[in-house]
């Protein structure tokens, strides 16, 4: 179980190292008070352009995160099986479908 906690925190610090990018966007696209302002002047086309290097290490960092994801299940036992994995989803619709009650369709989800 400490394997799936272990690659969430790698995600998550991959993602908060690539907050940065953020910073690199246009400000009408980060802000929804300066979108509507920029959707407001009736401008049919946009151009955005960001540094390549933000693309690159972005890239780069996720290709490494998928490698090392990857690396943590190379033989674990403790992964169920893809089968038990599409019974549960049949179930959980299933379970949507004829009973269209919300917490045993959040149960049945939560066990995927």
């Amino acid at each position: 179980m400490d394997v799936y906690f272990t690659g969430l925190f790698k995600l998550l610090y991959v993602y908060a190292e690539q907050a940065s990018l953020f910073y690199n966007l246009p400000l009408w696209l980060t802000d929804p008070a300066n979108l509507q302002s920029f959707a407001k002047k009736g401008e049919k086309s946009f151009e955005l352009s960001l540094p390549t290097e933000g693309k690159t290490n972005y890239n780069k960092a996720l290709e490494q995160v998928r490698v090392y994801l990857r690396s943590l299940h190379g033989g674990s036992d403790e992964s169920p099986s893809w089968k038990l994995l599409i019974a549960l989803r049949f179930v959980c619709v299933m379970t949507a479908i004829l009973y269209k009650d919300p917490w045993i369709t959040l149960t049945t989800s939560s066990l995927q």
